[in-house]
């Protein structure tokens, strides 16, 4: 592997970094939304997306942001419904980031959110509902407005709220249930414990593990170790990590029984970075391109760029570059598409690389469907995809512009294709797809 070669990556993936800088803020300010600093992120995102004219490229890379940070910390569920509900129900918000519902499922926006983002009216909603009429906290043997106190109490980690709960009312055995919308390692409920493990609430934490009796501790089960890592605070992490060890005291770290691929890809999919570095380097779970799919899947771009940092020459294998490509064009990470399209192995053709849906899209009819004409023209002034191949459907790109109404995207294809042209152009294989 030549030096020019490793080079030419590493200024690459800075130039990467650099160009997302602005949306890794907007990403970080979502993952750590308070109830104490609601008002300040809110007023900061209208402010800079929802009041402005973005170009189409900067739109859908804001709408990809936000649909995607708005599933890191299932925990949020309600702040992150109310903060969805204030942006779009915004007056500026219908000239400037509305979509049609093409363009809600392009931007994989899960159910509960599709829902919410169709159902908007031109009048605002109560803004309280998303608090008070979520299907996403449940709490059991209690009222909902119990549930939703000792919710606030561990999501503030207020310590002095919580005991008060705690000591009022009896909700020792109370368990809430919440919808993991990025990676599912959790049964039906949690208990507070393991509610608490997930809020990254360390100073409840430690109150409720004073509480427990040593037969409690002797039937802890390793769900509570997951929610630790999702939740990415050390302070409860490293003794959880250690009571294990130490409960399964014939077991050493190097066995690889505490961490494992399953915990790497609980905390990149809770983007805990510090976490994914403890565990990569201290239990040596190796990189490879399950991880790499994983961080395109849950929008983690940091520890995208950091294992390609560390093992480049995975750029080299075809049969992973294959897969990396076409899923960087599938869930939307554009910008990381373009970077892996730059070091595409020569033998592979992007244009008969189709994803395995109904579809059969290929990266030219993504990019298309996400109206980013700056990614389009990279892929056809730069050769390396033709805009005559349909998709296995039958759609011509200049098609699947019209379908998604990709306005902008159109007017390129039209300076580029005249409609006679298009009219005579003889159309490749077509492979119908049937359910």
């Amino acid at each position: 592997m030549s030096h020019g070669w490793l080079s030419k990556v590493e200024k690459s993936l800075e130039e990467v970094k650099n160009d997302m800088q602005e949306f890794l803020l907007l990403q970080e300010k979502i993952i750590n939304l308070n109830y104490n600093n609601y008002d300040e992120i809110r007023d900061f995102i209208i402010h800079e997306y929802v009041e402005q004219k973005l170009s189409p490229d900067m739109k859908q890379t804001f709408l990809h942001i936000l649909s995607q940070s708005v599933n890191i910390k299932p925990q949020k569920f309600p702040l992150y419904k109310t903060l969805v509900l204030n942006i779009f129900s915004h007056p500026s918000a219908k000239n400037n980031v509305k979509m049609t519902k093409l363009q809600i499922q392009n931007c994989n926006w899960t159910h509960d959110y599709y829902e919410l983002l169709i159902n908007i009216s031109d009048s605002p909603p109560d803004e309280n509902d998303a608090k008070n009429n979520s299907k996403f906290l449940k709490y059991s043997q209690q009222s909902t407005d119990i549930g939703n106190q000792v919710h606030e109490a561990l999501l503030d980690d207020n310590i002095d709220k919580f005991q008060e709960l705690y000591s009022q009312n009896e909700i020792r055995d109370l368990k809430i249930s919440i919808n993991m919308m990025n990676i599912n390692f959790a049964g039906d409920f949690l208990t507070l414990f393991e509610a608490a493990a997930l809020y990254s609430a360390s100073n409840i934490f430690n109150f409720l593990w004073i509480q427990q009796t040593e037969d409690e501790n002797d039937q802890l089960h390793e769900q509570l170790f997951f929610c630790a890592i999702a939740g990415g605070n050390s302070e409860i992490l490293i003794p959880l990590e250690n009571f294990f060890l130490k409960r399964n005291n014939n077991l050493a770290k190097n066995d690889q029984v505490i961490y494992d691929e399953h915990c790497l890809n609980i905390a990149l999919s809770f983007h805990n970075y510090d976490v994914v570095d403890y565990i990569h380097n201290n239990f040596k779970i190796p990189y490879n391109m399950d991880i790499l799919l994983s961080c395109l899947e849950y929008n983690n771009i940091i520890s995208f760029i950091s294992i390609i940092q560390e093992i480049p020459y995975i750029l080299k294998n075809v049969k992973t570059m294959k897969r990396l490509i076409i899923t960087a064009f599938k869930v939307g990470e554009l910008r990381l598409a373009k970077f892996l399209v730059e070091f595409c192995p020569d033998t592979i053709d992007l244009d008969a690389l189709y994803d395995d849906s109904p579809n059969g899209d290929n990266p030219l009819h993504y990019a298309i469907s996400y109206n980013c004409t700056d990614l389009i023209k990279y892929l056809v002034g730069s050769g390396k995809m033709s805009i005559y191949r349909r998709n296995k459907l039958g759609y011509s790109p200049k098609e699947t512009a019209r379908l998604y109404q990709s306005l902008d995207a159109a007017k390129y294809l039209d300076l580029l294709i005249p409609e006679e042209t298009q009219a005579k152009e003889k159309p490749k294989k077509v492979i119908i797809v049937v359910d």
